[in-house]
């Protein structure tokens, strides 16, 4: 169903990304509130949105790569368990 939906659709996407970044970063952030809150309806998990989404910024800012931070966070807890058994 995804990929009928998704093969005439694709053009829609591609003019998407040609917003201006004032249009696109507030629905981003929007989307990003609205989806960490509507997930278990904890003030926290927004709190963590955005410490991350700051420490994201500060990380750009200096020029450090964020890459490396992202993949230690959604990796690092599975690499833990498989790693540390033996």
């Amino acid at each position: 169903m995804l990929l009928i939906l998704n093969l005439p659709l694709v053009p829609l996407f591609a003019q998407i990304l040609r917003l201006p970044a004032y249009i696109l970063f507030p629905c981003i952030l929007g989307i990003s509130v609205v989806g960490a809150y509507g997930a278990s309806g904890r003030l926290f998990d927004l709190g963590l949105v955005v410490a991350f989404g700051l420490l994201g910024y500060g990380m750009g800012k200096l020029k450090y790569p964020t890459a490396p931070l992202i993949l230690g966070f959604v990796l690092g807890d599975n690499m833990e368990r498989r790693c540390g058994s033996r």
